[in-house]
């Protein structure tokens, strides 16, 4: 069947045209194609929810400014997606680093300064062999000098390193002299 497409004219006066009031259930299904969609008819009202999908949605078309505020959260976030350029400068403080993070490897050689170390915070368990071996020569090194009971030196003579028995013995003048007679 043929179709006739022309504009309508009032029966009496064919200088005005007619427009038939057009309903829906006239429009043939499909009728309405995009060449008869007039610019910015499409509103928001007019889409039914949920139906633009990720599909219909162009690559690029969702900006930051098309975000709302605190919209973004944990479980939309790739795993390993947030890298170091992403981080702010001085955006990770303190309070962000969990207890007992930071290990031995994570600290760079020669990182850890004096000013670093509280006062007296380091004891003698955590020197090392060789430095232990030190600190014990230097407790039991004595200065051999000749002097009165004012404290007057009259002349220096030596100094030696003794054994761990000599200390037991160093409040004992006697047995000091003696020690240091039978050290000479």
């Amino acid at each position: 069947m043929a179709k006739i497409y022309e504009t309508l004219r009032k029966k009496n006066d064919l200088t005005i045209e007619v427009y038939p009031n057009i309903e829906s259930q006239n429009i043939p299904n499909g009728a309405v194609t995009e060449t008869k969609i007039g610019t910015n008819a499409v509103t928001t009202g007019k889409l039914a929810n949920n139906s633009v999908n990720s599909n219909k949605l162009a690559d690029g078309s969702v900006t930051s400014s098309k975000l709302s505020d605190s919209v973004v959260i944990t479980s939309k976030v790739n795993d390993g997606a947030i890298t170091t350029n992403k981080l702010g400068d001085g955006a990770v403080s303190t309070i962000k680093i969990q207890d007992n993070a930071i290990t031995t490897d994570k600290i760079q050689n020669s990182a850890v300064t004096n000013d670093k170390i509280s006062d007296e915070s380091i004891n003698v368990f955590k020197l090392n062999d060789d430095l232990w071996k030190w600190l014990k020569r230097i407790q039991n090194t004595y200065l051999v000098y000749v002097g009165d009971s004012d404290d007057k030196l009259y002349e220096f003579l030596t100094s030696f390193t003794a054994d761990e028995t000599y200390n037991e013995y160093s409040d004992d003048d006697s047995v000091m002299t003696q020690m240091i007679a039978d050290t000479f």
